[in-house]
């Protein structure tokens, strides 16, 4: 790969060259492309990016082969496992019912007083009118 610099632009560009050793036809021939340093930076860039994906997928592999690993070790393990857990979902369904039950109350006691302050806001807007209506019928 040869550097340049353009004159003109003041850009600096890598010249990729293909590799000419062997005896292809000259037909075959890749043509000689010119790629800008900023380009060569997005490419280091979306390189990093695939090496910390790749990384991750790892990671996971090796977090399901550890699992898998365990299943094979001890199934009674896991086994139990999933009945725990199994369980306590259970017992959050189980108390939803009763939080359902707390949120419930809780709306009733919130909704009193506005109940409350809707109907005295009702009769006053009752009184609000009848005041108005005598009003427009004594003048």
């Amino acid at each position: 790969m040869a550097q340049s610099k353009n004159n003109k632009t003041g850009e600096s560009t890598a010249s990729i060259e293909p590799d000419n050793s062997s005896d292809n036809d000259a037909s075959t021939e890749m043509p000689t492309r010119n790629i800008t340093l900023e380009q060569l930076h997005t490419l280091q860039n979306q390189v990093s990016a695939l090496f910390s994906i790749h990384q991750e997928l790892q990671e996971t592999t090796d977090l399901i082969t550890e699992a898998v690993n365990q299943i094979i070790d001890d199934p009674e393990r896991v086994a139990m496992s999933f009945e725990e857990t199994l369980v306590l979902i259970k017992d959050v369904i189980d108390r939803s019912d009763e939080y359902s039950e707390h949120i419930k109350r809780s709306l009733k006691e919130i909704a009193r007083p506005l109940r409350h302050v809707a109907s005295l806001d009702m009769a006053l807007a009752q009184g609000l009118g009848h005041v108005l209506r005598n009003e427009v019928l004594m003048e």
